[in-house]
This record gives C-alpha cells, structure tokens and sequence, in this order.
C-alpha cells in the first residue's frame, strides 16, 4: 500500500510540475546533412533554467520529423529525467474542426486514388495478356482467314477500349491528387498562421543549480532530399574538362533551413546503430537490354534500418523518385556555402564541388547523312569521383549544347560525350556524274557510284576526324555488289561500314573518293538509293 501511495502521488507531483507554466524555446537549425530523400537536422536551443526540477518545451520540431529518431544532449550539469516528443495532430483537430474534416477528406480521396490505381492496373494487365496471345493456336499450326480476322478485330478494338478506359483513370486520378494538393495547401496555411506547423520536444529535468542551458537536438525528418545535377564545359579542345558537380536539394519538412552549414550524403538516413553482415554475392548474366538488372540485383542490401517502417514517411509523395547506383561506402560532401532553402518543396540548385578531368578531342563525321562535323570528347578519371547517375548539362566554348545523362553504371573508364556540331570544320559529299552510271548487260542492270568526300580544318589547331560512310549489302544471291576504290578506307565487308581515320593541320583539307556497283536482274526492282523520312504539313 505504501508502495502505491508514493506511486499516485509521483504522479500528481508531476502533473503539478507540468501544469506550472513550462519554460519554451525554439530550436534553431545549424546544420543538415541531406541524403538522397530524408535528412539528419542538427538544431540547438538555450534556455536559462532555475534550480531544481522542471519541464522545457523545445518548439520548432519539423512536423516531418520522425518521433523516435529525435536525441537531446546538454553537456552541462543538468540531469534529463524525460523526453518526449508531441505531435500537434491531435490537439490541431480539436481546436480547428476544418483540419479533421480535411483530415478525413484525405482519407477518402486516397482510398480513392488507390481504387482508381487498381483498376488501372487490371486494364494493364488485360493489354499485357491480348499482346502475349497474339499467335492463335501457336506459331506452328495454320489459322484460317476467317479466324484471324476476327481475331484481329477483337484484338484491334478491345486495346482501344482499354486504352480509352486507361486514359479516362489517369484524369480521374490527376483530378483527385489536384483535390489532394489543395487540402494541403489550405491546411498548411492554418497550421502556419497558428504556428502549429512543427512538433515540440517536452524535456523534464533537474538541476543543482540556475543555469543558462544549452541543449543539442538532433532528428531525421522527411520531406526532403537532394538529386545530383552536373555541368561539363570544354573550352577549348587539348585543354581539360571542367565539371560542375551540383544538386538539387528540395526541403519539404515544413521548417526553412535558413543559413545552414549543410552536407549532402549518400547514405541512408534509416540506417539504425546494430552492426551489418554480408551477405552471399551472387554474379549472374544481365539480361538484353536489361544493362541495369544484374548491376542491381547485386546492390548492397540495407538489413538493419532502425526505422524501416518510416520509409514511406520519410519519402514525399508529391516527388518522383529513381533507383540509382551509389558507390559501396557512402559519401559525403561538405558544402563551403550556407544555403537558404525555404520550406516550399521546390528544388534549388547548389554548387557541391568542382572537378579538373583530362579529355581526348576528335571529330565524327557521316557525310551522307549530314554535312555537319561532331566533336566528341573522351573524358577518363570520372570513376574515382564519387559521381551519381544525373542529368548533365553540356557546354563547349560559351555555346550550351543541351542536357546529356550520365550513367555510371552502364561506363567504363572513358565517358564519351558529343559536345555538337562544329561549324569550323566543313565537310561535303558529292557524286562524281561521270562514273556514276546506269546500264544494261544483258538480262542483268548495273548501277554504279562513285562520290568524293571534301574535309577542311578550318581551325587553328590540329585535329583528328573519323568520316564514316557506307556500301550496301546484299541479302539475295541474285543481287551482286561491287566495291570499288576506297582511299584507303578501313572496310567491314559484313557491314559495309568504310572509315577513314586522319590528322588535318589547320586549314588544310583532304579528299578521299569511294565507289561501288550493284548488278541485278532488270526484270527486278531494287531500291538503290535511300531516303530520310520526315513529317511535312499537308493542305
């Protein structure tokens, strides 16, 4: 009995304790270490506390934070009897009737877009099945004509009607996350106007002594992340390569990280603190097509995260993300500049570090195609640096040539790049008349090219180009092909592909002439010439 008396009455000192006024402060964010989705925040906060026991409410928690994640420290000599972490939810709904109804909207609208999901995926898979039995009766056994063609009009308006139906879900679903956004943006604003965005940490302590107190306070919030970006700019060609390694950090959690020392991570922010083991590692065979699959499938797996089930949490719904390849150990990179990134979910570039690469020039031309010349650079010592699949914005001299991916995966040590057409080597392709000719031997015509290729360093530099062009192949027996002269070409006769591989001084120039002939039988037709496809309005 006596055991419980002190029990209750514990309590009620306590409640006593807390139902004093409760000495508040904010926590200002110093520094964020910001991984590909998710964040670590390190924030501090001062307070001067009298003696004795008491309680300190800690405010400006992002509301995204994740409660168990949250760890205080203080150095000094105070005693932290409690910490608990409260979220605003339910004392928002009571005091604004609005916020619940919206909460239950939410509800309903996502139950919705799940529904809706659903149904797209049956209709998906409905598709997926007419494709995979288009064959009727097998590849070997005959099909009469009036099987296929009921076959075919089945199958022709059944993929429409799908297709429709498909196109009709994804506006439903476009329309309800619309509705979504704007309960969100409405709630947002009550919660910012009543300073009820964030979460507040309750700290009950004890101290010998009146002490100006200075708390630590760390936690993993989500609603945020970063996506690498790059520059590449070449400014001259025989001088190195300079690449611009960016980010595009967004911050969503509700609170702005204004002026912060930051860090960007390849990490994983759920990561908890047990030790890892390995696991067998597998090689197999990637599939055609599928570069990707077996790189992937033998990614490092995360066994031991402290908080797996906050994952989709962490995540921001309203952003799309993709599987990446990071290097084994994670990286991280120290930001010089403090950044300001509001809380509005937008991504805002930030420069991260800057790389010097060695690059080898050389020009590519195919000549019957275009009349155009294309500078490719052979850029080695990439792969030692750390560097994320991301877009690449390309630049040669202070023309911007447009955006290229990089694809770390997928390289070797030599990225290759096309830095664009370079209008001061010129090139030109023309067909010699006179030894181009038509004739008739016999029961057989023959047809015969000649043409000259005319290249020009128009530079002051030397240059090394590659000019590719081509001699048809034949796929019939009846069909004989000739090659004539070459200039001394490197010829693949399984491909027809010739190429000439040469050094031009600047403004020096050089010719190289190629022909061929190609004899058939003259009661056949043969498309001895080809053709670009391109779209042209019609009146």
């Amino acid at each position: 009995m006596k055991h419980v008396t002190i029990f209750f009455m514990a309590i009620i000192a306590f409640s006593q304790l807390y139902s004093q006024s409760a000495l508040t402060s904010k926590a200002n964010i110093d520094e964020v270490t910001v991984y590909l989705y998710g964040a670590e925040v390190k924030a501090k906060s001062s307070i001067n506390l009298p003696k004795g026991r008491g309680i300190y409410e800690i405010h400006n928690i992002s509301s995204q934070a994740i409660n168990n994640s949250v760890q205080i420290s203080n150095n000094q000599n105070i005693e932290i009897l409690s910490v608990s972490v409260i979220d605003y939810s339910e004392d928002v709904e009571k005091t604004f009737p609005e916020i619940k109804r919206m909460n239950d909207s939410v509800k309903i609208i996502s139950n919705k877009i799940t529904a809706l999901n659903n149904e797209k995926s049956s209709f998906e898979a409905e598709k997926d099945h007419l494709v995979k039995n288009l064959y009727i009766g097998g590849t070997n056994v005959g099909v009469n004509i009036t099987d296929m063609k009921a076959a075919s009009t089945y199958y022709r308006e059944r993929t429409l009607a799908i297709k429709q139906e498909i196109t009709k879900i994804d506006a439903l679903i476009s329309l309800e996350n619309e509705k979504l956004n704007n309960i969100y943006l409405r709630k947002s604003k009550i919660l910012v106007e009543n300073n009820m965005n964030y979460k507040k940490v309750i700290i009950e302590y004890e101290t010998e002594v009146a002490i100006n107190a200075n708390f630590a306070i760390t936690y993993i919030a989500g609603k945020c992340g970063w996506a690498p970006s790059y520059d590449l700019k070449a400014k001259e060609i025989g001088e190195p390569v300079i690449m611009k390694y960016k980010a595009k950090v967004f911050n969503n959690t509700g609170i702005a990280w204004t002026s912060v020392k930051m860090k960007l991570s390849t990490g994983d922010p759920l990561q908890g603190a047990s030790a890892p083991t390995i696991s067998t590692w597998d090689l197999n065979y990637n599939s055609p097509g599928q570069s990707k699959g077996g790189y992937y499938d033998n990614a490092i797996k995360n066994e031991y995260r402290q908080f797996e089930a906050e994952q989709y949490v962490v995540m921001d719904e309203k952003v799309s993300y993709n599987t990446v390849a990071v290097s084994e150990i994670s990286v991280e990179f120290e930001i010089a500049k403090k950044y300001n990134i509001p809380a509005d979910g937008k991504p805002y570039t930030i420069d991260v570090t800057e790389y010097t690469l060695n690059a080898d020039f050389s020009y590519y031309a195919i000549p019957k195609f275009e009349s155009n010349v294309y500078l490719i650079g052979k850029i080695t010592g990439w792969e030692s640096l750390n560097l994320i699949d991301g877009d690449m914005n390309v630049y040669f001299g202070e023309t911007y040539l447009g955006v290229s991916q990089l694809n770390t995966s997928s390289l070797n040590d030599t990225l290759e790049l096309s830095f664009g057409r370079d209008k001061q080597i010129s090139i030109k392709r023309n067909r010699i008349e006179e030894f181009s000719k038509k004739s008739l031997l016999g029961n057989s015509r023959k047809e015969s090219y000649q043409y000259d290729i005319l290249v020009k360093n128009n530079r002051k530099v030397d240059i090394t180009i590659s000019i590719v062009d081509q001699v048809p192949i034949s796929r019939e027996s009846e069909i004989e092909v000739s090659v004539g002269e070459l200039s001394g070409a490197d010829y693949n006769p399984v491909t027809g592909k010739a190429t000439w591989t040469t050094t031009l001084k600047p403004s020096e120039s050089k010719k190289y002439t190629f022909g061929y002939s190609i004899k058939y039988p003259k009661n056949q037709t043969v498309n001895t010439k080809q053709y670009r496809s391109l779209s042209c309005p019609q009146f």
